[in-house]
């Protein structure tokens, strides 16, 4: 009898095993389930892009983006998820966000507001796949008064806040060229007041673009997850009063104005190229 009871019992285990040996091998474990997909930019996959699968209890795991554009979560727990993914030149995007066609003051905020996704015990969830947007540029030339290109003009992009205050943030700088050229790209949606300075020199540190804007989509995510506010966004990043102030004194700013409270406002959908944004500077006499 203890014999045949041995041998049940070894049969049982052996059959549990296989089982689990069988559900490791679906990619699959009990109360975990899957998630793969595709992220893409404006015309084919984005290869080396970040996607972070976030749940309801504020765990977070990560993916990165083959060749392909492809990404797998091969087990993560079963429960609801958003998706989220970014890339430098792109605008992170939610799985399933509503992407804005023209300029909205909370272009940035829909863009991280996704659709849940439900995830069960055992589901392999296969193309989750979605686009992310590029960025947006500003672009013109500066001239003296007799149409002669400016050459080595700084020019700044300055981001007009959301609060009633109107603070401007440096999104971006760059110097105009020798056909007093010039263009600041990676351009989160927004508005913008653009300044141009001759005589300014700026280091290295200052023409790195790619650090400042990085940074306002972090304070993005901050803000969604609501452990900032924007008000918090706009102090943090040296904020500037929208009007005259001694720093801007010799600043010309677009379409022409010297003083910063009559200047005109660029404003940026996703994905906009604003382009044509001139200005005519007059040089001191000689």
């Amino acid at each position: 009898m203890r014999n045949a009871v041995t041998v049940i019992g070894l049969a049982i285990a052996a059959h549990l095993v296989h089982g689990a040996v069988s559900a490791q091998e679906d990619g699959t474990l009990q109360g975990t389930a899957s998630i793969e997909g595709t992220v893409l930019g404006t015309a084919r996959p984005l290869a080396r892009a970040e996607v972070k699968l976030r749940s309801r209890s504020a765990q977070t795991w990560w993916a990165t983006t083959d060749e392909n554009g492809r990404y797998v979560f091969p087990r993560v727990p079963a429960g609801e998820y958003t998706a989220v993914a970014s890339k430098p030149g792109y605008l992170e995007t939610a799985y399933g966000a509503s992407v804005p066609q023209s300029f909205e003051a909370d272009a940035m905020t829909r863009l991280v507001t996704g659709v849940t996704l439900r995830l069960t015990a055992g589901q392999s969830r296969k193309e989750v796949s979605w686009a992310l947007p590029r960025m947006g540029s500003i672009s013109g030339f500066a001239t003296d008064e007799h149409g002669e290109p400016l050459f080595n003009v700084a020019v700044r992009a300055l981001r007009v806040s959301a609060a009633a205050s109107a603070t401007l943030t440096t999104a971006g700088i760059t110097t105009t060229d020798d056909l007093g050229a010039y263009r600041i790209g990676r351009l989160p949606p927004g508005e913008y007041v653009v300044s141009f300075r001759t005589g300014e020199q700026f280091t290295e540190a200052q023409l790195h673009q790619r650090v400042v804007v990085q940074a306002m989509l972090q304070q993005v995510s901050a803000v969604r997850a609501g452990t900032v506010s924007l008000d918090d966004v706009a102090r943090s990043a040296d904020p500037q009063p929208y009007g005259e102030s001694a720093r801007d004194r010799g600043s010309i700013y677009y379409p022409g104005t010297d003083a910063r409270g009559e200047a005109v406002p660029i404003r940026l959908g996703v994905s906009h190229d604003a382009i044509g944004v001139d200005v005519q500077i007059r040089t001191k006499a000689k």
